[in-house]
């Protein structure tokens, strides 16, 4: 069962345990993510949801971790960041680890149409 969000995003509604909250975007945008114990390294992010982001990293990341991602804005604007906490550490795939991780904070439609602005316009990471 579907309901329509908006005409880029469609919450996903369930009853049952087990199933996702959000429908997953796929995307391919390149990002700059640290936290407390590691410096700045970039990532891909491969899908991103009002409730989360999948990111492809060189490395497994510890469960619970609490990450800053950032993409590079366009000259005008101040950078695009998000908050997240890894919930699925890594599954090992042929360029790296993809890394599944929850906002501390879900985004807002607004937030999501800024992702798929940057994801159409060909902008990637800092320049």
């Amino acid at each position: 069962m579907f309901s329509q969000r908006s005409s880029d995003t469609r919450e996903l509604l369930c009853l049952r345990g087990g199933c996702r909250a959000w429908v997953r975007l796929s995307c391919d945008l390149q990002a700059f993510v640290e936290d407390e114990d590691r410096a700045p390294e970039q990532a891909r992010i491969v899908n991103v949801s009002h409730g989360g982001i999948g990111l492809m990293f060189p490395e497994p990341i510890p469960l619970g971790t609490i990450l800053r991602i950032e993409l590079a804005p366009p000259k005008d604007e101040g950078p695009h960041v998000f908050v997240a906490r890894v919930q699925q550490p890594g599954m090992e795939k042929q360029d790296g680890w993809l890394v599944g991780c929850e906002f501390v904070q879900p985004l807002s439609n607004k937030r999501i149409q800024e992702l798929l602005r940057y994801r159409i316009s060909g902008r990637r990471g800092r320049q």
